[in-house]
């Protein structure tokens, strides 16, 4: 059987589950009134079925010949005897006590009018979800005889069946979650999730953010982080859901936060919904933020979080980061947050970081990662409160020995010369004034640096 049909299958089934959850109004409860005289006139005296719930390009298959449409008992074309075939198998499943495996039905027509017309669940609605919940089932596991229902689990829309029922059962949380998270079905929920319509999207945020806990498990998963990003993308028009999902996120925003999987999850909240949807997140995010920056797998994930932050939520951390820059400059972790602020370039923040460093730029020349802080903070606006530390410093030329000093001098003398600035000849005057300290260790690159012409790069 073809893949192309197959897929039209299911979509169908999905069709039937919503017609079962939704109701249908007035024309409905016609529809229902006219089943029951049906049933109890006689065949001869019905009147004519209504225009069908389907298109006609629905049906790809002579297993349901066409004008004949999944309903409560109307069929065009009555004469031909198709309603009496299905009529006999309502019988039979009445007497037989209904059973729920298709593969016993005539058909998936025949099965509902059963449920319909000899009082299985009373109405429309409950007979659909009857043949939802149980009668799927068995459809699934048939091996012959249904047309374009053939071999479905082939393509594992078994599961794509089962996901849809876990999400409206009373307990199902915790299996869902785990089918998210399943290697093998990744593909066909992140397709399911994206055919569903909004009733049932909405059923499964629902089930998903019941527990929070069972949720955020499932995310730090490699597969589970992946079906929940898909998920939040397909939620971009559905504010209601998509702040359902951010609440039950900020519940465990500090343990997604210092994960990689978790932290990808965050972000794509920040891409998807608007700063007043993720209010949640911003609030949670300032209170964590230097507790992130210290982790080593959390500053980086709050690297992340910045750099898609948006509005007030990103200067308010922004902020906080800038107030603590000493604090989080001789930090291993907190100094890759520092230089990230600084390599966005926001003038407010780069002048107010630099300024609070003022006084702790020769401490830092002389540290790994104090360095790196150093050479951001002289490519910035900021540059003169580095270069006014450097050159009240006495010893410079024993900072341009230093193995990370050096890279320090380096930067101020490229820096200066690019901004024109009167402070370049100082510092080559100051580091020329003690040539024999200077070319001795790393200070001799420093001196060749001089020597051969700063470049302007």
């Amino acid at each position: 059987m073809e893949r192309p049909n197959q897929m039209k299958a299911f979509l169908l089934v999905l069709q039937i589950f919503e017609l079962g959850h939704m109701g249908f109004g007035s024309s409905s409860s016609n529809a229902l009134s006219q089943t029951h005289a049906i049933h109890e006139t006689g065949h001869n005296n019905s009147q004519p079925g209504p225009t069908a719930l389907y298109p006609d390009s629905m049906w790809t298959s002579d297993y349901f010949p066409r004008d004949k449409y999944l309903g409560a008992g109307y069929y065009n074309n009555y004469q031909n005897n198709y309603l009496d075939k299905n009529l006999e198998s309502a019988n039979s499943a009445s007497k037989g006590g209904y059973t729920l495996n298709l593969a016993n039905q005539n058909n998936l027509v025949g099965y509902n009018a059963a449920n319909v017309l000899q009082g299985g669940g009373g109405d429309i609605m409950s007979a659909n979800s009857n043949l939802f919940n149980g009668a799927l089932g068995g459809l699934r596991n048939q091996q012959s005889g249904v047309g374009i229902y053939q071999n479905f689990s082939t393509l594992g829309l078994g599961q794509g069946w089962d996901f849809l029922m876990l999400a409206t059962s009373k307990d199902g949380s915790e299996r869902l979650l785990q089918m998210l998270i399943s290697k093998d079905q990744v593909i066909m929920n992140n397709k399911l999730i994206e055919s569903v319509n909004g009733y049932q999207l909405q059923q499964i945020v629902a089930k998903i953010t019941s527990q929070p806990e069972l949720l955020i498990n499932a995310i730090i998963k490699l597969y589970g982080s992946k079906s929940i990003q898909r998920l939040i993308k397909v939620l971009d028009k559905s504010p209601l859901m998509i702040s359902a999902v951010i609440s039950a996120l900020s519940r465990g925003f500090d343990q997604l936060m210092t994960n990689q999987r978790g932290s990808l999850v965050i972000v794509k909240c920040l891409d998807v919904a608007n700063t007043q949807q993720n209010k949640l997140l911003y609030d949670k995010a300032l209170e964590s933020c230097l507790h992130l920056a210290k982790d080593e797998i959390g500053c980086i994930c709050l690297n992340m979080f910045i750099t898609s932050s948006k509005g007030s939520g990103r200067s308010q951390i922004l902020n906080v980061i800038a107030t603590h820059s000493v604090y989080l400059s001789q930090d291993p972790s907190g100094n890759f947050v520092l230089q990230h602020v600084l390599g966005l370039d926001d003038p407010v923040f780069n002048e107010k970081i630099c300024s609070i460093l003022r006084g702790h730029y020769i401490r830092l020349s002389s540290q790994k990662g104090g360095s790196f802080v150093v050479e951001k903070c002289l490519n910035s606006n900021g540059m003169i409160y580095v270069i006014q530390d450097l050159l009240s410093y006495n010893r410079l030329c024993h900072l341009a020995r230093n193995q990370y000093g050096n890279f320090v001098i380096q930067a101020a003398l490229k820096a200066t010369k690019r901004m024109l600035s009167p402070h370049h000849e100082a510092l080559v005057a100051t580091l020329k004034g003690d040539v024999a300290t200077l070319q001795s260790g790393y200070g001799r690159i420093v001196y060749n640096l001089i020597e051969n012409g700063v470049p302007l790069d």
